[in-house]
């Protein structure tokens, strides 16, 4: 229990399917291309690739949490028993912002509440 929000756990089952997950994605992204075309021709690539993509989550998020609106919420609200509510926190300092296209062209990350 954290705050006051409970979690269920992850069962073995999941960790286990995140760590395959995980094997298959670097192979994906890293293991086949270099074994296709070599570690060298491949090196500016991952290198744009994560670049660009580091850049465009860091953009989506600033957009997400840094509005006006969202920093009156500056320190989390305690409930009578004086802990604080983690959901509600997250809630306040939050944005969803974009409409249609800003959901298309993020994959729904720009959806926050």
């Amino acid at each position: 229990r954290t705050f006051l929000v409970r979690f269920r756990g992850t069962s073995a089952f999941d960790i286990v399917l995140a760590m395959v997950l995980k094997a298959l994605h670097f192979a994906w992204l890293y293991a086949l291309p270099a074994y296709i075309h070599g570690v060298r021709a491949m090196l500016l690539p991952w290198f744009v690739a994560i670049s660009v993509g580091g850049f465009w989550l860091s953009s989506l998020f600033i957009v997400s949490h840094n509005l006006i609106e969202c920093k009156k919420a500056e320190e989390p609200v305690r409930d009578d028993k004086g802990t604080f509510d983690w959901a509600r926190y997250q809630i306040e300092t939050s944005s969803s912002w974009g409409g249609e296209i800003g959901s298309f062209m993020t994959g729904g990350l720009n959806l926050q509440i």
